[in-house]
């Protein structure tokens, strides 16, 4: 049940937060770089899905798979935590995009 509710939080909160990034990324940058800007946070999804399957197998054989199920799911959730602090919260115009 933690694991369905953590998931069912994550994805509710991800499907906000990508119509926005997305929203914003195509206002603010310049269409030429669209591209470039969407492969390379691409490279660093895939980099960060490796590493977090690394740790959580090594968290799972330190510790065990219950212990690093319950901390997976407390970083998870926690995870949207830094959008609270980012300055594109308060941004209310997009009239300075390139498009």
């Amino acid at each position: 049940m933690l694991v369905f509710a953590s998931e069912f939080l994550q994805l509710t909160f991800n499907a906000v937060y990508m119509v926005n990034r997305t929203s914003v990324e195509q206002a603010l940058s310049p269409p030429e770089l669209r591209g470039r800007i969407q492969t390379t946070r691409n490279v660093f999804h895939a980099i960060a899905g490796i590493l977090g399957l690394t740790f959580g197998g090594l968290l799972g054989t330190a510790l065990s798979p219950s212990a690093a199920i319950v901390i997976g799911v407390l970083g998870g959730v926690a995870s949207f935590i830094w959008l609270l602090f980012n300055p594109l919260r308060n941004l209310h115009d997009l009239s300075g995009s390139s498009s």
